[in-house]
């Protein structure tokens, strides 16, 4: 369950993270589109729209390598909780089997005296 909740707790800070990207890229787009419409010199939308294809290949770039890395430092902390959980389980299974497979000195057998 720590494993499980470690996952979810790494997802959630991902997923925060991208949220945050996503937000400052549409904000960074909005205010391009704004300039790009308010202006009345084409070449000032054209640097504008320069701009912003820029920024979003930068954005899209920006995005990809934080998944992978999110995805592999995801991955890398799952696969390390969850060996920890499955060496845990290992280790009760094998006390457990030890136990059961321990010779007990069986219980003396009394015969009920005979009255």
């Amino acid at each position: 369950m720590r494993a499980y909740r470690d996952f979810l707790a790494s997802v959630e800070s991902m997923m925060t993270d991208w949220l945050r990207r996503q937000r400052a890229a549409f904000d960074a787009s909005n205010r391009s589109v704004r300039k790009i419409c308010d202006s009345r010199n084409i070449i000032v939308v054209a640097q504008a729209q320069a701009e912003w294809v820029s920024d979003c290949l930068e954005w899209t770039a920006s995005n990809v390598r934080a998944v992978g890395n999110d995805a592999a430092a995801l991955t890398r902390k799952a696969t390390e909780r969850f060996g920890e959980a499955a060496r845990e389980e290992n280790g009760v299974m094998r006390q457990q089997s030890e136990a059961l497979s321990q010779p007990r000195t069986p219980a003396p057998l009394e015969r009920p005296a005979a009255e």
